[in-house]
Parts: C-alpha cells; sequence; structure tokens
C-alpha cells in the first residue's frame, strides 16, 4: 500500500501534538535551559519524519522517548561543558566550572545533596533500593525486578512511591 506524503505529514503532526508535551517534560527534567529542551524536542521530531514507516512503529511513544534519550545522549556528549543537566530530585542546578564556583553556591549544593541524602534515609529500604539501582546504577525496571527477584510491576510502583515522596520535599 503505498502512503502519500500528505499522509506522512499529517500522521507525523498528530503524533507531534500528542506526544511533544511528553518529549519537552521528558527533556525538561534533564536540561535547565529552555532553549535546549526546544532545540531537541524539535530535533526529535525531525529524526521521526525521516522514518519510512511511522504507522509500522509498534510502540510509538517508546520509541518518541528513545529517540529524545538518544539525542540528550548526543548532545551531552558534544557540549558537556555547557549543557547543564538536572540531577534526579535536585531542581535545576546552574552549571559552573569547578573553579569558578562561589561559596555561596556550595553551601546551597551541599545542603540539597544532605536534604536528598536525609529523605533518601526516610524512605523505606527497598523502595530506597530501587531508587538508587535505577537512578544512580542506571538499571531498567526489568533488570531491577531480577536482581531483586521481585515483580517487574512491584519495581514501578515503588518507584513512583519514590518520586511521589521525594515531590514533596522541599529539596
Amino acid at each position: 500500500m503505498l502512503v502519500s506524503a500528505a499522509d506522512d505529514r499529517q500522521h507525523l503532526g498528530e503524533l507531534a501534538d500528542r506526544f511533544g508535551p511528553a518529549v519537552r517534560g521528558f527533556l525538561a527534567r534533564r536540561l535547565s535551559n529552555p532553549a535546549d529542551v526546544e532545540d531537541l524536542s524539535q530535533e526529535v521530531f525531525v529524526r521521526l519524519s525521516r522514518h519510512d514507516d511511522l504507522k509500522g512503529i509498534s510502540n510509538v511513544e517508546g520509541y518518541i522517548l528513545q529517540v529524545a534519550a538518544n539525542l540528550l545522549k548526543n548532545r551531552y556528549r558534544t557540549t558537556s561543558r555547557t549543557l547543564t543537566v538536572v540531577p534526579f530530585g535536585l531542581g535545576p542546578v546552574a552549571h559552573q566550572e569547578a573553579e569558578a564556583a562561589s561559596p555561596e553556591r556550595i553551601l546551597m549544593d551541599k545542603e540539597a545533596l544532605a536534604g536528598l541524602l536525609r529523605a533518601l534515609a526516610e524512605l523505606p529500604e527497598r523502595t530506597r533500593a530501587i531508587l538508587i539501582l535505577n537512578r544512580l546504577d542506571g538499571l531498567k525496571a526489568h533488570q531491577i525486578a531480577s536482581r531483586l527477584d521481585i515483580s517487574v510491576s512491584l519495581v514501578s510502583k515503588e518507584m513512583m512511591r519514590a518520586a511521589a515522596f521525594l515531590r514533596t520535599l522541599d529539596l
């Protein structure tokens, strides 16, 4: 079946309308500069427009977010000195070279880190372990489930629990 270019553009537009906010949110949680968020969001859909068979993608949302993650990794690799990645749970952090960090900034960062460590200590042991395996070790839910001998569903629930708890804190 031949698909016209107009159909492809319309489908791409629908995907951008449907998943654009999720892509921008995904990137905004990892970048501090709104211009970088917009640039990478647009690049996600530019890359998607180059895909030969958009309708043939079985998990469109997963595919789109993977494209965004890959672009973020590539951008970070090429501009690691100027691009600011936002650590999980700490909110936007200004990018500064270590030599140029002010004493106030260092104190604020130390206090934020101490607050995060206190918050982690308040989490139940399994929830804390899952959060650390995911955020620090970079393991996916199925890998954590296998390592801790629990279900993937339970891993997801514990991650949501940890994220909700951390959002309630004033870090």
